[in-house]
């Protein structure tokens, strides 16, 4: 019976997941919103989300990725950052610059200018299929 839950839960943070990945521009994106279009209760959502800081601090996290992963293409070169930061969610630039730099290290600028200096290539292959700087990242790291 565990394991059954197990897996249950596993398969609802996967659609939790892909739920905020397909909304990160959506502003009313919130637990409250999550727990009525998925149909969880709210305490089940943050039980699934305890591990990682809670859902709150995932959907931050998923959307300044998504910034980052712009910023670093050709497309992102021709935006604006405020541009970027209010249109997923961040309600002023100086909270997303600074949610940024303590997330990546660098600055938006600083991300921005690092992907125009890299070589066009799809984004999948210029990070192994990952974020550089995430946790996989660094766990591909020592295990060299």
């Amino acid at each position: 019976l565990a394991d059954a839950e197990n897996e249950i839960n596993h398969a609802l943070l996967v659609r939790v997941r892909r739920y905020i990945d397909a909304n990160l521009t959506a502003a009313q994106l919130s637990p409250q919103q999550i727990c009525r279009d998925v149909g969880i209760s709210r305490a089940h959502l943050y039980r699934l989300f305890a591990r990682e800081s809670g859902v709150a601090a995932y959907i931050q996290q998923r959307r300044l990725a998504k910034i980052r992963e712009i910023l670093e293409s050709p497309k992102g070169r021709k935006q604006r950052l405020s541009t970027l930061a209010f249109q997923y969610g961040f309600k002023s630039e100086s909270h997303f610059s600074r949610s940024f730099r303590q997330a990546f290290g660098c600055s938006p600028s600083d991300a921005r200018e690092r992907g125009a200096a890299e070589p066009a290539q799809p984004a999948a292959s210029r990070r192994g299929g990952h974020s550089p700087g995430s946790l996989r990242d660094v766990l591909d790291k020592l295990d060299k």
